[in-house]
């Protein structure tokens, strides 16, 4: 192996010149480059633009940004051009930005937080969220009304979002044996709302699953009280469900292996026959036999029926069928099962889909289309769930595209 020759002075500048600058949004904003020197716009309408047009869906044009954000000047045009002068200037030499419509192209090693908040896998959210504070926090923007209203919207957004990295963090890490570090997460997602149901809920089976009994009732008994105090309703079954204990099984390996086939078969009979609680307490079933067994394609098997079935079968209970989806999808990849791992991100996306965190469906489904390519009725059931995913949004173009393509 040829030896490793450090970079010449002419080599470093270059790499410099070529890296993006990073930008952050959330909290107080701030863009630097490489070389940690902070470079900020002047004004605050112009921290307003930037995140407009890093945020939009849509390229917007020169009359909508000055109508949004400079109405009130006495020359609504030329306070835009100014402002965008600025962000080139606090951007490098490196970024575009301008065009009717007005479009932004980041080099490729640029980073903004957002975007790793609500496209990247949920490692990267963590990393944002150890420092991520409100959209635009501390940044006063005289605005009109109608932009005042899309910030609000996107600040629940991406406060939705940051709930969403918690989740998958803490399914994540206990699908990989990390079960300290799910309940971690599992009660900083409960700070962040503490009357959020499916948070109090998967606190309770995080605890309960990493052999912590008395906790986790303890946790219930709580959030069960300030559930009914707070909201003046009863929790669902799946928050009273969430301490007791998973099913097991006992007996030979061979012997468990062929009851784990069988009780797969009954539960997913008695699914597809509308008997939902027999399906998946065979289901159940099937999922402890099968770990009994050590047979990890028939457990990646199971556990996506049952994820499947508690999504679609059972009222309230979308966060325990994520976390056996995100086990099936990590059991699947082991295995090299690609149409079972296709499913389970499917059957994810379509969850993140049912909470209006399009973003995260977004990622799921993309990634279910691009296991299932060797498997037709798995892809289309991919192009299909991305179909409805898009036409919520409004871009139907790209929903009959999808539409067309499940058909």
């Amino acid at each position: 192996m040829a030896p490793l020759v450090p970079p010449t002075a002419d080599q470093e500048d270059r790499r410099r010149t070529q890296t993006g600058p990073r930008i952050r949004l959330l909290g107080s904003p701030s863009i630097s480059g490489q070389d940690g020197v902070l470079r900020r716009p002047r004004g605050n309408k112009a921290w307003g633009l930037l995140a407009y047009l890093l945020i939009s869906m849509h390229a917007p044009s020169r009359e909508e940004l000055a109508e949004l954000l400079f109405g009130d000047a006495d020359d609504p045009l030329s306070a835009l051009r100014w402002n965008l002068a600025e962000l080139r200037r606090a951007l490098g030499t490196n970024v575009s930005i301008g065009g009717d419509p007005v479009r932004i192209e980041l080099p490729a090693e640029a980073t903004v937080d957002v975007w790793k908040l609500t496209r990247g896998e949920w490692r990267e959210g963590l990393e944002v969220l150890a420092e991520a504070g409100e959209l635009l926090a501390g940044v006063a923007i005289d605005a009109s009304a109608v932009y005042e209203i899309w910030l609000l919207s996107e600040r629940r957004r991406l406060s939705g979002a940051a709930a969403a990295i918690l989740r998958e963090g803490v399914h994540a890490r206990f699908a990989a044996g990390n079960a300290r570090g799910a309940v971690e997460l599992a009660r900083r997602l409960v700070e962040r709302d503490p009357i959020d149901e499916g948070a109090q809920e998967l606190l309770v089976r995080m605890l309960a699953a990493s052999g912590d009994r008395e906790a986790a009732r303890l946790q219930q008994r709580h959030a069960i009280d300030l559930i009914s105090r707070e909201l003046g309703t009863e929790p669902g079954p799946a928050l009273r469900a969430a301490a007791e204990p998973p099913p097991t099984a006992a007996g030979g390996a061979g012997g468990m292996r062929a009851a784990a086939a069988a009780r797969l078969e009954t539960g997913e009979a008695a699914m597809a026959a509308g008997a939902s609680e027999a399906g998946i307490r065979s289901l159940r079933d099937a999922v402890a036999a099968a770990e009994v067994a050590g047979d990890a394609e028939l457990r990646a098997r199971a556990l996506v029926a049952l994820g499947a079935a508690l999504v679609h079968g059972m009222r309230g209970f979308d966060g325990e069928a994520a976390g056996f989806l995100h086990e099936a999808a990590d059991a699947a990849a082991e295995v090299g099962d690609l149409e079972v791992g296709a499913r389970a991100a499917r059957e994810l996306g379509y969850v993140e889909m049912l909470r209006g965190r399009y973003d995260n469906a977004d990622r799921w489904l993309e990634q279910a289309i691009g296991l299932a390519s060797r498997h037709p009725g798995e892809l289309a059931w991919g192009y299909a769930v991305r179909g409805a995913a898009r036409g919520d949004r409004g871009r139907h173009e790209l929903a009959r595209h999808d539409l067309g393509l499940a058909l």
